[in-house]
């Protein structure tokens, strides 16, 4: 694995010295000290307030609290602003059971579609990334701040290799304050990215003490995934300056497939499905002529004198790597956040904040296949080949293939897997940087604030697939030809000598990163004063610089690694100038209206300006209606516009404009595409809120409407598609001259990317919680979100399908809880709900993929020994995901989850 050196900043160094003045006993001043309290205050959540922002008035006491809420840039006094915001905090998180931030958001009602998690991701372009897919647009279209500023994405393309998306593995868990989810477009407040919605992560600003946590978990049945885990929060909190420090290390194993039933083999015959084994087989599977042949009983030759007499027609045998590929690999995370702040007086403050995670995995997947149609060699069509004196060359006589078999003949198809190199082995090593440093105030006698920030963020990854090997060199062995070992040929159906195993092996290594540093200005304040109330502005300017490189190496920009395409290396930047406004009109003592508006400049494509308005309107003491209409964009991140272009060839493919020509393999141009413009959105959001008090008192309910409706969406259509489609992308087929009235020959398919695609995505989410006082007997508190999808529409032109309940696209989505109090005692259980959707393939026996139900448990006491225990159990009933038909694991592992029940015991002791 490549090695770098780690640079670390002066600001990182100053921090951690002053780690020693947390230590000392000091005594919690906070009464004495004002203008640490009011810092506090910004990020407190008032009481009440926990899934969902739904509080209808504030306790009188806090109400003049200054709040930031995600979604608006102004400050407020009411949790409850013009936009539809949900609010978790960390105690809440902590009751679902959930370890990190990740699981969590994952299990949102409103993450639906495929998303990058880190099961089963030992084959993806970027394993071991764990992203969000809100509201199934993408898992790039949703904006990922921390403490209100954007944070960088992986160093490395999710999802197929270009998409620049948030890791969750990048966030100090253990930091968290609350975590606010903005479900409506916010591009017109903060620029790009923001169009399914946005997540602020809010970290903790001020602690007093030393807290230790320790925790132990394991699976209870299938599968050994125990977890250990520590950390370590500091802090001191004085007159005029702050301190907090947080570290921890997880460890947590891995398991395989073969584990767990349902997806202990390949072969999901016995559970209704397909045969999913492979056809890269070892012994390997020859195609001569139309004809099939393998060998009978899967039994390996090494003998050469046995292969032809072996060998026989109409077999194909197939190879199963259930028992050899992790559902998931083994973790080990860390890092450290640190943050100070210091109050020269009240018109002027200074912070800074820094940070560092890592997250490796190490995965196993199966020994590499070889499919000599897919590989680069000395077949007739640049594919691999067996020559005809390769002594396992199985066509040494006629007879042993019937008539009309030509003997003394090379084999171009063929599919074998290189057993004799061991599985895969694919390690993750994931490094992210973060600091941050500015300084604020107030103008005095006056409503105004201001704020200047300087933002630096490094993401670094590191891919290497152990095992490997390179078609150069494959090609060589079958020759007989490798350096050294002249006369040694490759055996693809028995043993080979172990010194012809290790001229092929090759340890297949790339590594990305993505940088960003920014400069963000801002101020808020109130303009003037309406009969109802002052119209409030805040205005900013952001100067941002994004850099990506993605390093490939010789083998794989020359399309030589056996199983891989043609990767090349990117190195592309771009600078974003951005400007942008927003106002909140007190129009009347109940009707409140928010007017924003921003405009940005990049480097790569030019402008973008995008609006937004939003309406609240107060109907007596017990509803409030929402209204909102916004625009939104996605910049076509670095990859898709600066990807150097890769020439291959397709498979052989039918032209219908030529419809007497044979198949042809065309020539294909894709990768990147300089000529991209961004996505563009349109958001309608509407929802009522209602709290009828009374014999109700603490029943709040709430139901929204959104509709995003998109354009220009990128999308990367194969050749055939294109092919089969002329007239739906125009230009993208090169012909020669026509002849006769006959369309010419097709010249050249380009494949790269496109603006072609339009999408609609209707539904409506309904959710409400209930805080019961129970007197002497404690509290119990009930919640519930429920997701409809209602319309997903997507397409080109005139050709649209509607996706919403067909295959990785639920209908249905939800969360329910309920928990208890009782003095040092909390007891909370919590269901997830994942609605049926229909199978990828029918298999005429089950119409859909069978709904998702699983249950989790925490109970904590907090009663001795200035200490808090806990104990999580996850899958509470150890339910197997649903049956998929089309997956080698049994499930979907994009949107349902194979993990059993799991508990996990954890210590948080105050010293």
């Amino acid at each position: 694995m490549k090695k770098r050196n780690i640079v670390v900043s002066p600001l990182l160094l100053l921090l951690n010295a002053s780690v020693a003045l947390v230590a000392e006993e000091a005594p919690v001043v906070l009464p004495e000290a004002p203008l640490a309290a009011e810092a506090a205050a910004e990020t407190e959540t008032p009481a009440g307030v926990e899934s969902t922002a739904l509080e209808l008035q504030a306790p009188e006491e806090e109400a003049e609290q200054v709040i930031r809420v995600v979604g608006t840039r102004v400050k407020q006094i009411d949790y409850e602003t013009t936009t539809p915001t949900v609010i978790y905090d960390s105690e809440e998180i902590s009751r679902t059971g959930y370890a990190t931030l990740g699981d969590f958001v994952k299990n949102l009602p409103f993450n639906s579609g495929a998303t990058i998690t880190a099961e089963g991701s030992a084959l993806l372009s970027a394993p071991g990334l764990n992203s969000f897919n809100f509201r199934g647009l993408g898992n790039n279209n949703t904006l990922v701040l921390i403490n209100g500023r954007r944070a960088a994405p992986a160093g490395a393309g999710g999802f197929n290799g270009f998409q620049q998306v948030f890791d969750f593995n990048s966030v100090p868990n253990d930091m968290i304050e609350s975590v606010q989810i903005l479900k409506d477009g916010g591009s017109a407040i903060y620029g790009s990215d923001a169009v399914a919605g946005v997540i602020d992560i809010q970290l903790k600003e001020n602690f007093d003490g030393v807290s230790t946590t320790t925790s132990y978990g394991d699976s209870t049945g299938d599968g050994d995934m125990s977890e250990k885990k520590f950390s370590v929060i500091m802090g001191r909190t004085e007159k005029n300056w702050s301190f907090i420090f947080q570290a921890d290390i997880r460890q947590q194993n891995g398991s395989t497939l073969s584990e767990y039933p349902l997806s202990a083999s390949t072969d999901q015959t016995a559970n209704g499905g397909f045969d999913l084994r492979s056809t890269a087989n070892w012994p390997a599977n020859l195609t001569i002529g139309a004809q099939s042949f393998g060998v009978p009983g899967n039994q390996l030759i090494s003998d050469p004198s046995l292969i032809t007499g072996t060998v026989a027609p109409n077999v194909t045998n197939l190879y199963d790597p259930a028992s050899e590929e992790d559902l998931m690999g083994e973790v080990l995370t860390g890092g450290f956040y640190a943050r100070g702040k210091y109050e020269f007086n009240r018109q002027l403050y200074a912070f800074a904040e820094t940070s560092y995670r890592y997250f490796t995995i190490s995965q196993e997947a199966a020994p590499v296949p070889l499919r000599s149609y897919l590989e680069n060699g000395d077949g007739p069509n640049g594919e691999l080949n067996i020559p005809a004196e390769n002594p396992y060359n199985p066509l040494g006589n006629a007879a042993a293939f019937g008539a009309g078999v030509d003997y003394n003949q090379d084999i171009g198809i063929f599919e074998g897997r290189l057993v004799e190199l061991g599985n895969r082995e694919i390690s993750s090593d994931l490094q992210y940087f973060r600091e941050v440093a500015g300084i604020g105030g107030e103008i005095r006698a006056s409503s105004w604030s201001w704020e200047v920030a300087g933002t630096y963020s490094l993401s670094l990854s590191d891919f290497e697939t152990k095992n490997m090997s390179i078609d150069q060199r494959v090609q060589e062995a079958l020759n007989g030809t490798a350096p050294g070992l002249t006369g040694t040929y490759l055996n693809l159906f028995g043993s080979n000598d172990p010194d012809l195993i290790e001229y092929l092996r090759y340890d297949d290594q790339s590594d990305g990163s993505f940088q960003s540093a920014g400069l963000d200005m801002n101020a808020s304040g109130e303009i003037f004063d309406l009969p109802a109330g002052p119209v409030q502005l805040a205005f900013g300017l952001e100067l941002r610089n994004d850099l990506f490189k993605e390093n490939r190496n010789a083998y794989q920009e020359a399309g030589q690694v056996i199983g891989g395409n043609e990767l090349l290396s990117v190195n592309a930047d771009r600078t974003v100038i951005s400007g942008y406004f927003e106002t909140l009109w007190q129009l009347t003592t109940t009707t409140e209206l928010q007017l924003a508006g921003r405009i940005d400049h990049y480097s790569d494509f030019g402008f973008s300006a995008t609006p937004k308005f939003g309406i609240k309107q107060r109907v007596g003491d017990n509803i409030i209606l929402r209204a909102s209409y916004g625009q939104s964009f996605l910049a076509p991140n670095l990859a898709y516009l600066e990807a150097p272009a890769v020439t291959t060839y397709t498979t052989p493919l039918l032209d219908p404009e030529r419809p007497l020509d044979s198949p042809t393999s065309f020539k294909e141009v894709t990768g990147g595409n300089s000529d991209l413009d961004p996505e563009t959105t349109e958001t309608f959001y509407a929802g009522i809120q209602f709290e009828p008090g009374g014999a109700f008192e603490g029943l709040r309910l709430a139901a929204d409407y959104f509709q995003f409706n998109r354009e220009d969406l990128l999308n990367k259509p194969t050749a055939a598609t294109i092919i089969a489609n002329e007239s739906l992308y125009p230009g993208a087929i090169e012909r020669d001259a026509p002849s006769g009235g006959t369309p010419g020959k097709i010249l050249a398919v380009n494949t790269q990317w496109q603006n072609v695609d339009s999408q609609t995505y209707r539904g409506i989410d309904v959710y409400g919680d209930y805080l019961c006082d129970l007197g002497s007997a404690g509290q119990l508190s009930f919640n519930v979100y429920v997701t409809y999808l209602m319309e997903l529409e997507l397409g080109s032109g005139d050709s649209t399908t509607d996706f919403a309940g067909e295959y990785g696209s639920p209908e249905w989505r939800g969360n329910a809880g309920v928990t208890y109090f009782y003095e040092d005692w909390m007891v909370s259980a919590n269901m997830n709900y994942i609605g049926e959707y229909a199978h990828q393939f029918d298999t005429g026996t089950e119409p859909v993929i069978d709904e998702d139900i699983r249950y989790n448990l925490t109970v904590s006491y907090a009663g001795f020994w200035d200490s808090t225990i806990s104990v999580s159990i996850l899958n509470l009933t150890d339910e197997e995901p649903p049956f998929d038909d089309s997956s080698t694991a049994g499930y979907n592992r994009s949107v349902n989850s194979g993990q059993g029940r799991f508990f996990r015991v954890s210590l948080t002791k105050n010293w």
